[in-house]
């Protein structure tokens, strides 16, 4: 059997992994563990809400046939999907990007605790097997990002990438390019950094990390000091300190967080050049020097 059919189910039921728990009896653990194919055994409690909710249960289980769910056509193509939050507007499609010749639209909740200026993903991909894919924001696309975050034909047309998930783990992921000379060394211009949606910033924020903070005023990329719960702000660092002193930012400007997990650089130039190059100067200098005194 193919489990990945059961986390397209959801998808189609446009219901959340909590929710489907609540509405079918089942263990969001169970749920879990049984779209990633670490759970075999299927309750037949969860059958039965699977059959009640319109699927033939003949094609959950054939690999061989597309899944079929008797109040829409058969699903005929694999989901490499933008994915967009039902409470865009769940009744209506006119809002969903167009969709390509691999794609379809699906819809998952995600939540968020936080302020109620902070706003949840609302689009997301999966490629055919059922896996997350992050959406590619290039630096000029990140500069309309805090104006168009809830905005789904903003997103349509960005590209995305696939991520090993054996090294990134769950999680919604963007990859967002970087601009500035702030964070150099350790981030320098046009470097893309791929970062995890926070969905509980002021639990999970550590201080000291690297975070994508967008706010409403646009894209930060600093280390932070978490004074969320304490004095609802964040503390913002740079790496670079020549003229980029620490600011703070304030909750209720907060509009999405995302922690930096890895970067991509195409820069290989030697960072220690300039600093080697002004050695190699000094230790001339001091030669000429030595030479006078000896004179």
């Amino acid at each position: 059997m193919n489990f990945n059919k059961l986390k397209e189910a959801r998808f189609l039921l446009r219901l959340s992994q909590a929710e489907m728990a609540k509405k079918s009896g089942v263990s969001p653990r169970d749920i879990s563990q049984l779209e990633n194919g670490k759970k075999v055994f299927i309750h037949t409690s969860f059958l039965q809400f699977l059959n009640d909710a319109g699927f033939d249960l003949n094609t959950l289980y054939d690999d061989q046939v597309n899944l079929v769910f008797r109040n829409q056509n058969t699903i005929n193509e694999p989901p490499l999907n933008k994915i967009l939050n039902p409470h865009l507007n769940p009744h209506s499609k006119n809002n969903e990007p167009p969709l390509t010749k691999n794609e379809k639209s699906i819809s998952e909740e995600k939540t968020i605790k936080g302020p109620s200026s902070w706003i949840a993903p609302k689009i997301i991909t999966v490629n055919s097997e059922g896996s997350e894919a992050a959406i590619m924001i290039d630096i000029k696309a990140a500069a309309g990002l805090p104006f168009n975050i809830d905005n789904p034909q903003y997103y349509s047309h960005l590209p995305t990438m696939m991520l090993p998930r054996n090294q990134f783990g769950s999680g919604t992921y963007i990859c967002i390019q970087t601009k500035g000379d702030s964070m150099q060394p350790t981030i320098l211009h046009q470097d893309w950094l791929i970062s995890r949606f926070e969905d509980n910033p002021v639990k999970n924020i550590k201080d000291s990390h690297v975070y994508v903070v967008v706010s409403k005023d646009g894209i930060i990329v600093k280390r932070v000091v978490n004074q969320l719960k304490a004095k609802g702000l964040l503390v913002c660092q740079s790496d670079n300190l020549i003229g980029n002193p620490p600011f703070i930012i304030e909750a209720n400007e907060i509009l999405q967080v995302y922690k930096a997990e890895a970067k991509l650089s195409f820069n290989l130039d030697n960072l220690n050049a300039t600093i080697s190059h002004r050695l190699t100067n000094i230790e001339y200098e001091l030669l000429e020097l030595r030479k006078t005194i000896e004179k």
